[in-house]
């Protein structure tokens, strides 16, 4: 989990890497808490990086990704938001959300027109 002190920061990092991770949270929230070791452990098995910030600190990410409570997962692919949580987190179905946009990632396989069109024939 790498702490993230300013928004810029944290566009940056959206913006340079494939596939992110924002998790944003406040200091006072039980919930953010418990959650936070689980999401920890989640990007490492996943290899996602994940980019925290605490919006006390920084409450201009609170209205940057219009987040009106704590906590909130952001899955970012290719600098695009792509998927949301907040509050109650369902890890299981984050997850397989993740595997899904790695396997887009890793993906080199081109489909042309003619192939789309033969397929919609058969």
């Amino acid at each position: 989990m790498i702490q993230m002190n300013t928004l810029d920061e944290l566009l940056t990092k959206i913006k340079e890497t494939p596939l992110a991770l924002i998790y944003l949270s406040q200091p006072a929230c039980s919930v953010c808490l418990a959650d936070k070791p689980r999401l920890n452990k989640l990007s490492l098995e996943k290899h996602v990086p994940l980019y925290a910030v605490n919006v006390a600190e920084v409450p201009e990410a609170a209205g940057q990704f219009s987040a009106l409570t704590a906590p909130v997962v952001l899955l970012y692919f290719q600098g695009d938001e792509r998927h949301r949580e907040a509050r109650i987190i369902d890890f299981n179905r984050l997850a397989a959300i993740i595997d899904r946009y790695r396997t887009a990632l890793t993906k080199t396989e081109t489909i042309s027109y003619d192939d789309l069109f033969d397929q919609l024939m058969e």
